[in-house]
């Protein structure tokens, strides 16, 4: 009887740190792969998101700036139409920075980031841009 109290305080704090999860770890798989934009102000840019890294990408650098950033954490805000994403990763110098857009499924997906919404990206035809680089020569 003496354990009864130990057991249910045990109990309780699995509960709490159960509700303060902040969301999935990872990216849906959909959500995966190269992001372009028409957009003309980003013509040549990309971004891709894998399990764990988010890369930048620009042709006018002629493939020379690529950043490749291990992702840290994700977090997660439902939205009415639209989920908020927030990646929060590390550049290869340690410097940390966070990534934060609005993912819609619908249509294919399409993300607008939180400070450009009027700017949709779309999921680009390319593999990897790791491969784009490759097939630039």
């Amino acid at each position: 009887m003496k354990h009864k109290p130990i057991v249910a305080a045990l109990a309780m704090c699995a509960v709490l740190l159960a509700c303060e999860s902040k969301g999935p770890q990872s990216l849906p798989p959909e959500m995966l792969g190269v992001w372009e934009t028409s957009a003309p102000k980003y013509e040549g840019c990309y971004f891709e998101l894998t399990k764990d890294k988010v890369l930048f990408a620009n042709e006018a650098d002629y493939w020379e700036h690529v950043n490749i950033n291990t992702i840290l954490r994700i977090e997660v805000t439902p939205g009415h139409q639209h989920s908020l994403y927030t990646i929060y990763y590390r550049d290869n110098e340690g410097q940390k920075y966070e990534f934060s857009f609005y993912y819609n499924p619908s249509d294919g997906g399409s993300i607008r980031f939180k400070n450009q919404t009027t700017i949709e990206w779309v999921k680009a035809g390319a593999q990897s841009i790791e491969k784009m680089l490759e097939e630039s020569g």
